[in-house]
């Protein structure tokens, strides 16, 4: 099974300023072993505000694949043969072994 950290994509942002959104941010912002999550655990992290699979998109979409990843950040992901969304503000950092 594999582990993701979670990291802020832009500091700039600031721990501080997420943590009024996300209760407890400051817990999610450093790559430690407080902060590494498999899948199925990032689904429920904030009810799904920073990362969601589905088997089929949410809603109908008639564009090519490449506009949905740019526009709404939605991609299909064929190894897990789901389609994923990742909140544009956070990076998934693989853990490594």
């Amino acid at each position: 099974m594999k582990y993701y950290y979670v990291k802020l994509r832009d500091g700039n942002v600031g721990s501080v300023g997420l943590a009024g959104l996300f209760n407890g941010w400051l817990d999610y912002d450093r790559l430690d072993e407080l902060n590494w999550f498999s899948r199925e655990e990032l689904v429920e992290l904030f009810d799904r505000d920073l990362y969601k699979e589905s088997p089929c998109l949410p809603f109908t979409w008639m564009g090519s694949a490449d506009g949905l990843k740019e526009m709404l950040g939605w991609e299909y992901n064929e190894d897990l043969n789901v389609f994923v969304w990742i909140n544009p503000l956070i990076e998934l950092v693989e853990k490594e072994d």
